[in-house]
């Protein structure tokens, strides 16, 4: 332990004058004369002046001749950049320096020489100094190579650059406490015995049951606890936490709500603290740094100290919240985030926050969160997509963000490749340097740049030409380009009414898109027009995606928006011309964190409801010129579902026209060629798609050369046929006759029977479902085809119902169901699996992403019938069950909070068998607390 204190001296710096780096000028402050001469040329690279400074001898109190200076004064002389943060720092000149026999000559490296002169006939004392200084070589030291170019094109000309003459005032010191732990190494002893074979200690379930937490535990019992928890299991990996999340999570909030301040006290003690951003490496493979994952069991903690939080803990919660201790589970449902906005967008200015953090700010427009964005844009927490949401939505404005986000991006990476997500949306948005700084980046070589990266230099130049192009009359190839940019790169200017950088001259007007619907290229890789009443779609010859979270796509598309029935069709002319792949990893490789398709062009049409749902119909080429397919893609709940529709009677050499409809819930997709016959493919079924859907022509390329397709004949109609053929087709139930929709079976609820798979009888108080075999499922996947019974509720309530055995037959559950439209629910109950296995099911999804929670395995005999519990307080929902009028287990609590207030609870029977089955309920409660 290090124990004392540190004084620091403060002073305050002054500027006494400044002086623009000009022959003649001059300063005059009283005694005192300060004169530039025999200043370099305003434009060289190179700063070079004399300065004298001259002062007047007065006031017979001296030691040389009765002669001294008056007043005593010290100068410090300084090199300041005129718009940029930069300054060099060129001679300190004290008062001795013209004090008679005192004249100081230290030397900075810079200078060639410091003569003093007294001249006694006179009354005068001069101090020469004569600097040199070269901006770019000095900047060169800690800059990228973009950086380094533009300031020397641009910047470091002696014009740009003033003379600071300064003083500083002594401001006293300042004692501050130290106190340090530092760690001792351990050195074991040459006689100490070594186990190099260590046993396995207990289990983690078997110390978590070991631990006795005490009714109403103390503040001491709590901080005691929590360490013996903390020191079983905070050195755990992610999968051993997993496997005893429920009992983990159980033990903490055993510690109760009176002991939450304990609980956050040690998160924010144990939470590691993001790196300092402006001291990490400026080569880096990603200049983009992701925010650092929180340790998983202190992410626990965390999670259960929201989840105790009550209205009266509101400013504990706020006192505690943080970027590394992020409180918004127990701040959003209470509606707090007003009061947080403050202290959290302060926070935001000075450290990176998380994700979740920038989407509470883009809830809350105003100069305070876009302060806040923007300063994240700088930190380098926000990426090029997610700033490209944030333009589109309208919380930040659209130039200033992406001119932010290429300023960052050019500051922080040596490597050319690292620049890509940025060049494109700064082009889109019209950022004044762009067409400056692609020459530069067209003018480096290989040797400039730090670290190959995974695309070839000449690719990557080439990209960034080719997205360029999209928006300017700048040719699409290097060789071209390059001449091109020689020209007209510093005459260029952006026009907000074309989205193009335009010569001075006659401006070509923007494209009339609106019988096709709106342009959206989120990040800048596409450009649309029409030639001919036919539309043009252009991908630059970068990564224009559509990926499995479609959040993050860079496809250019041209959308409407429609509602309920629709029939879309258009003929799809594309130019293919397959080039090596942008990230050169192979047909299948894994690029960015996600895996990726490869060698990739296709255009076609999208129909789109949300990030988790949409469909692609296209003609696509894959891997080389001659593997090409009719391709549909479907996504629902990001599980995505590719099927080819070719047969051997499409030519892929000629157009071909596209048909996307919708009848209710079924979607179908058909082809012809030169007026033939319409091949059309069976009906998918999407329960639970919303009714407002946008739909419209697409296009994608993964390849670095340009991609463009031609969409003729575009023809959408507000109206479809029912299609003749199901890819699941409904088959009548063997049991009888479905029961109806809308029936209302007593107190079980009223009756959603989708696809008629179930009949429902009450009999007593036993509710019994007989299932048709095969498509009766209910998953995120949109298949919501299970027949339930259900009621509405709002606020608290305790439903509790006994489920019979499931009969052993492959793929069958009865389950308790909450829901809310088809983006929330949660079910659980017995089941049955492959082979005839007995299991207890749970499965969970919140705004249509499936949603991971702790083990809910029941250890429980399931041959026998098991009574479920589900209770809500708040937005806790509490599972629990018994069995034989036992004793009842209870998990920990689900947190409903992102649910509507209004939700359907009830009973739903799965069966995907070959067989019918019989999901029998029975003993049912239900009140509302």
């Amino acid at each position: 332990l290090v124990e004392g204190t540190v004084q620091v001296a403060l002073a305050r710096r002054r500027t006494i004058t400044t002086l623009p780096l000009d022959e003649g000028a001059t300063w005059r402050p009283g005694l005192h004369r300060f004169v530039l001469s025999n200043v370099a040329d305003p434009n060289a690279l190179t700063a070079r002046f004399r300065g004298t400074l001259a002062t007047i001898l007065a006031d017979p109190r001296g030691d040389t001749g009765g002669l001294a200076l008056t007043p005593g004064m010290s100068f410090a002389l300084w090199l300041e950049h005129t718009a940029l943060p930069y300054r060099k720092h060129l001679q300190f000149i004290s008062s001795s320096a013209w004090r008679n026999g005192r004249a100081s000559r230290g030397m900075p490296m810079d200078f060639t020489g410091l003569a003093v002169f007294t001249d006694i006939t006179r009354s005068r004392r001069r101090t020469q100094i004569e600097p040199s200084f070269d901006p770019v070589a000095a900047l060169r030291n800690g800059a990228t190579p973009l950086q380094v170019a533009r300031f020397s094109e641009e910047q470091a000309q002696v014009r740009n650059w003033r003379l600071a003459i300064v003083t500083y005032e002594d401001l006293g010191t300042v004692e501050l406490p130290l106190k340090a732990v530092v760690p001792r190494p351990a050195i074991a002893r040459e006689d100490e015995e070594r186990d190099d074979l260590p046993q396995p200690g207990p289990s983690l379930g078997k110390l978590l049951t070991e631990l006795v937490v005490p009714p109403n535990p103390t503040r001491e019992d709590a901080q005691r606890i929590l360490a013996q928890i903390a020191d079983i299991a905070a050195k755990r990996t992610e999968a051993s936490l997993q496997g005893h999340a429920n009992a983990l999570l159980q033990k903490l909030a055993a510690l109760g709500a009176d002991n939450i301040d304990v609980l956050l006290t040690a998160v924010a003690e144990a939470s590691p603290v993001p790196p300092r951003y402006e001291n990490q490496p400026r080569q880096r493979s990603l200049w983009l740094l992701p925010w650092p994952d929180p340790n998983p069991f202190w992410q626990r903690v965390r999670h259960v100290a929201c989840d105790l939080a009550r209205p009266e803990d509101k400013a504990l919660i706020l006192r505690h919240h943080a970027p590394r201790v992020d409180l918004l589970r127990a701040i959003e449902p209470y509606g707090w985030e007003a009061d947080a906005l403050p202290a959290m967008c302060a926070m935001a200015g000075e450290e990176p926050v998380p994700t979740s953090w920038q989407k509470v700010f883009a809830r809350h427009p105003g100069p305070l969160t876009q302060a806040a964005l923007s300063a994240q844009i700088r930190l380098r927490a926000i990426s090029p997509g997610q700033l490209a949401d944030l333009i589109s939505s309208g919380v930040l404005p659209a130039r200033e963000a992406a001119s932010a986000l290429w300023e960052t991006a050019i500051a922080n990476t040596g490597n050319i490749e690292d620049l890509s997500p940025a060049f494109p949306l700064a082009v889109k948005h019209g950022v004044e340097v762009m067409p400056r700084d692609l020459l530069r980046i067209l003018r480096l070589g290989p040797g400039d740049w730090t670290g190959s990266g995974v695309t070839p230099f000449k690719t990557r130049q080439s990209a960034f030409v080719q997205s360029f192009a999209l928006r300017s009359a700048c040719p699409p190839s290097v060789a071209e380009a390059a001449p091109w940019l020689e020209e007209n790169a510093f005459v260029l200017a952006f026009n907000d009414a074309t989205g193009r950088y335009e010569l001075p001259g006659p401006v070509v007007p923007a494209p009339d898109l609106r019988a096709w619907g709106g342009f959206i290229d989120p990040v800048g890789a596409g450009r649309a027009a029409v030639e001919d009443g036919a539309l043009v779609l252009t991908a630059a010859g970068t990564r224009a995606d559509f990926p499995s979270d479609a959040a993050g796509s860079s496809a250019p598309r041209v959308l409407r928006e429609v509602e309920g029935d629709f029939t879309v069709e258009v003929t799809v002319h594309p130019a293919f011309d397959l080039a090596p792949e942008w990230a050169r990893r192979g047909p299948q490789g894994f690029v960015y964190g996600r895996s990726e398709i490869g060698v990739f062009e296709s255009a076609g049409l999208l129909m789109r409801a949300d990030d988790h749902r949409w469909l692609r119909w296209e003609h696509s080429v894959w891997k080389n010129a001659t593997n090409h397919e009719l391709r549909e893609e479907t996504m629902r709940g990001g599980k995505n579902t590719v099927t080819m529709r070719a047969t051997e009677l499409w030519n892929p050499a000629k157009p071909v026209r596209l048909r996307l409809s919708r009848h209710g819930d079924l979607f179908t997709t058909a082809w012809s060629q030169e007026g033939g016959a319409w091949v059309e493919t069976p009906a998918s079924r999407h329960t639970g798609w919303p009714r407002k859907v946008r739909v419209g022509p697409m296009i994608v390329s993964t390849v670095n050369r340009p991609f463009t397709a031609r969409y003729t004949d575009y023809r959408l109609d507000l109206a479809s046929a029912e299609p003749t053929k199901l890819a699941t087709p409904i088959e009548p139930h063997p049991g009888g006759e479905p029961t109806a929709p809308g029936t209302v079976i007593g107190e079980w609820g009223t009756v959603d029977n989708p696809i008629g798979a179930g009949i429902f009888t009450a009999d007593g108080g036993e509710l019994s479902i007989d299932v048709a075999p095969k498509y009766a499922d209910y998953n995120i996947q949109q298949r919501y085809s299970a027949p339930r019974v259900q009621r509405e509720v709002e606020g608290d309530f305790t439903l509790e119902a006994t489920i019979a055995p499931t009969p052993k037959k492959d793929w069958n559950s009865a389950e308790m169901l909450l829901s809310a439209g088809a983006d929330f629910y949660f079910r659980i109950g017995p089941a049955v699996t492959s082979g005839g296995k007995p299991h207890f099911t749970y499965d969970y999804a919140e705004r249509g992403a499936p949603t991971g929670v702790p083990s809910m395995d029941a250890k429980r005999d399931l041959t026998k019938p098991i009574r479920i519990r589900l209770q809500r307080r708040g937005w806790m929902l509490t599972v629990a069950h018994q069995q034989d009028g036992g004793e009842w287990t209870q998990f920990y609590p689900l947190n409903l909070r992102h649910w509507p207030a209004k939700i359907q609870v009830g009973f739903v029977a799965l069966n995907t068998s070959k067989e019918p089955f019989t999901a029998r309920f029975y003993d049912l409660k239900f009140t509302r607390d």
